[in-house]
């Protein structure tokens, strides 16, 4: 076992050392917007999935990707508007750079560790759609819808593939954006009860359907997983 253990050991510290090199260029040029830091994890840690097809990297891909799209909304995108609009703006320019997140690690998990390229892409959706909650006009409607899509599609991948981490992260998404939103769309606490409700009925019927699919399904090795 000792030596199929260090391997995955070394792989998980090169991937650190993406962050390491990201760092190393914010101090050397001075980067004080991280735009050019985010750049380099992305980069480095791109060069070890292509180099070394090693999931550890997708870790701090992601990490990087979604530091680069907060730093270039807050640091680029917005540049010579008036406080107000720079305000109303950047829930919505940081959704829409996590959804591109999502969708670039949705097609990587075809090619590379599928159970943990998903459910980092699940990640960034439930980002985005709790990022919504924050626009003043519309966005509790767009953080449900965003929100729904990405529980569908995360639970479509779980009944495709069984992968208990895509359920999960589908729940999590349900309980954070479903009574925040249906509170802000009925101003009363009744809509944040109604919200409870509806996803405490689909995390119950989620941890039903878990347990059916453990007693009827074939076993999966963690290696098999990722």
């Amino acid at each position: 076992m000792a030596w199929k253990t260090r391997p995955a050991l070394g792989q998980v510290l090169l991937a650190l050392a993406c962050f390491t090199a990201g760092f190393a260029w914010t101090v050397i040029v001075e980067d004080e917007k991280l735009v050019g830091t985010a750049i380099v994890i992305v980069v480095t840690s791109l060069a070890g999935v292509l180099l070394l097809r090693a999931g550890a990297f997708l870790i701090t891909g992601w990490a990087g990707a979604m530091m680069l799209v907060s730093t270039l909304v807050l640091n680029v995108i917005d540049d010579g508007r008036t406080d107000d609009d720079q305000f109303q703006a950047i829930p919505v320019h940081l959704a829409v750079g996590f959804l591109i997140v999502a969708a670039i690690f949705t097609a990587a998990g075809f090619m590379i560790s599928q159970t943990l390229a998903w459910t980092l892409a699940g990640l960034s959706g439930g980002a985005a759609s709790i990022g919504l909650q924050f626009e003043e006009t519309r966005g509790e409607w767009l953080s449900l819808v965003v929100g729904t899509v990405m529980v569908a599609i995360l639970f479509l991948g779980y009944v495709l593939i069984r992968r208990h981490a895509l359920a999960v992260v589908g729940c999590l998404i349900l309980l954070s954006t479903w009574p925040a939103s249906l509170y802000r769309i009925t101003d009363s606490q009744l809509g944040a009860a109604l919200g409870l409700i509806a996803a405490g009925a689909v995390l119950i019927m989620t941890v039903v359907l878990m347990s059916r699919r453990r007693r009827t399904g074939p076993a999966i090795s963690d290696n098999q997983a990722i």
